[in-house]
């Protein structure tokens, strides 16, 4: 694995190969993005925000180790929960693009899936995969998996590694499908793929193949298992000489890349002292609301409250109900969904969700 710095012959390289040749340009790691950590009620959604620049590419992940993003830029609205959840944030400070060469083919194989493993040689996103047609132009499968450790010799077998990304019989066509999954110099990343479980194979392994301006050697790398039925499980490599690899394109933005960071969004019923008769009893209406809002409650002698919030839990309206039927203006909040929480001193008596337009 080396960089090669000699630039005449970069530039040359890059001419044949079609590779940008900034993506090597320096650049700053981007600093811990500060992240808000909204509270919402049960049944409802929550935006979350990362600090940073417009020219970060930020990308949001259910899980601890990223995998594919699940929303992409500043801000992400998350489904409707029902308990407490952690997102993760990444940012990257790009410097350029670039696709991971793949060899020739020289055969096809079916059944059993192939790919190639490679060590990281620095920092980047995958925003694109594609199996080539050259073997078979039928639905995509393909798989990208961050292993602790070098995949053990085939007869030896691992299940242990993290699940970056899975399509299974893809019928999206022939193009490059759009993902966005960081990765880490020195992340030890196995790709296996097909179309209609047909291999397109490079019997080169291993492979130096180009990132840019990086070198990496691509390894062969399997299953035995038809990818379009089964999840990757039971993984291997092999290193006789020639020993193929299985060709799946993978395109990127290198740059400089952040850790993970947690967003913690806090799930509350809402529902501390509900009485349900009192619940029933209360109207807030119409809703939506284009600026006016009544509320309807039988009692005002426990001084009630209503209270609304924003997307993100912030409190942007609150007032004492002081009679039974009361008329409140809105009209200054941005359209939008918002949450309303009406209690009194023996605790809330309703909760709902609030549509302004």
């Amino acid at each position: 694995m080396k960089k090669i710095y000699n630039l005449n012959l970069l530039a040359a390289v890059c001419l044949v190969l079609g590779v940008s040749t900034n993506s090597n340009a320096q650049c700053t790691t981007p600093p811990t993005p500060v992240v808000n950590n909204p509270t919402i009620c049960t049944g409802s959604s929550a935006t979350i925000t990362a600090t940073g620049s417009a020219s970060l590419m930020t990308g949001w992940y259910a899980n601890s180790f990223g995998g594919n993003a699940v929303g992409m830029g500043s801000s992400y609205t998350t489904p409707t929960l029902s308990a407490s959840t952690n997102y993760y944030v990444a940012q990257l400070q790009p410097t350029g693009t670039a696709s991971l060469q793949m060899p020739v083919q020289s055969s096809t194989f079916s059944g059993n899936v192939r790919g190639y493993w490679f060590v990281a040689p620095t920092s980047f996103m995958i925003t694109g995969v594609r199996v080539p047609t050259d073997a078979s132009a039928g639905n995509s499968n393909i798989a990208i998996l961050k292993l602790p450790a070098t995949p053990p010799v085939y007869s030896s077998t691992t299940s242990v590694f993290d699940l970056l990304y899975l399509t299974q019989n893809n019928a999206s066509g022939t193009g490059t499908i759009s993902v966005n999954i960081p990765v880490y110099a020195g992340d030890i990343i196995g790709v296996l793929g097909n179309r209609a479980d047909v291999n397109s194979y490079a019997a080169v392994a291993p492979y130096t193949a180009a990132l840019g301006t990086y070198t990496t050697s691509l390894s062969r790398f399997g299953m035995q298992f038809n990818l379009s039925t089964t999840a990757p499980q039971a993984v291997w490599t092999e290193t006789t000489t020639n020993a193929s690899i299985s060709r799946i394109e993978l395109y990127t933005t290198l740059g400089c890349l952040n850790s993970l960071t947690t967003a913690s969004v806090t799930v509350n019923s809402c529902s501390t002292g509900l009485n349900e008769l009192n619940a029933a009893s209360v109207e807030v209406y119409p809703n939506p609301s284009h600026g006016n809002l009544n509320v309807s409650i039988p009692s005002v002698n426990d001084k009630p409250t209503i209270e609304i919030f924003d997307a993100i839990g912030k409190s942007v309206f609150v007032t004492e109900i002081i009679s039974a039927e009361s008329n409140f203006d809105i009209s200054y909040l941005a359209n939008g969904v918002y949450m309303y929480k009406i209690s009194n001193t023996n605790g809330n008596i309703k909760v709902g969700k609030l549509i302004k337009e």
